[in-house]
């Protein structure tokens, strides 16, 4: 459920994009998706879904550099810096909208992993964290 929520709101804000006419333009199934995709600036763009079963489908359009040839895929790196933050943040708060999370949970319980990241004390050593995120 949160996975998709968050890749709702990736789809949603790429889909609502402006074209090359400064129209805004909404996809309501896939072939215009595909049409806008053709009449976007967006030199290339990748979106996926995950189904109610887990099955994960990609949708991907253009190509993975300027000039090429070949169409993008879930396997290409992108260096998209700081541009998830804000969409990473909306989606978040609508899953604390909807009570599936709150603000004050420790950030372990949903993401192990993260409390295995060290920290970076004021030396510039990295330490083992000590408090939850």
């Amino acid at each position: 459920m949160k996975k998709l929520l968050f890749i709702t709101v990736i789809i949603s804000t790429l889909l609502a994009c402006r074209t090359e006419k400064n129209e805004t333009h909404i996809a309501k199934e896939p072939s215009q998706l595909y049409t806008y995709f053709d009449n976007s600036t967006l030199p290339a763009a990748i979106m996926g879904k995950v189904g109610k079963d887990g099955k994960m489908e990609w949708k991907a359009f253009g190509p993975p550099v300027w000039e090429g040839k070949d169409t993008i895929s879930e396997n290409n790196i992108f260096r998209i810096f700081s541009m998830t933050k804000a969409i990473a943040s909306v989606a978040a708060m609508q899953l604390v909208e909807n009570g599936l999370i709150g603000l004050d949970d420790p950030l372990d319980e949903l993401m192990p992993e993260m409390s295995s990241i060290p920290i970076m004390n004021e030396e510039g050593e990295l330490r083992e964290a000590k408090n939850a995120i």
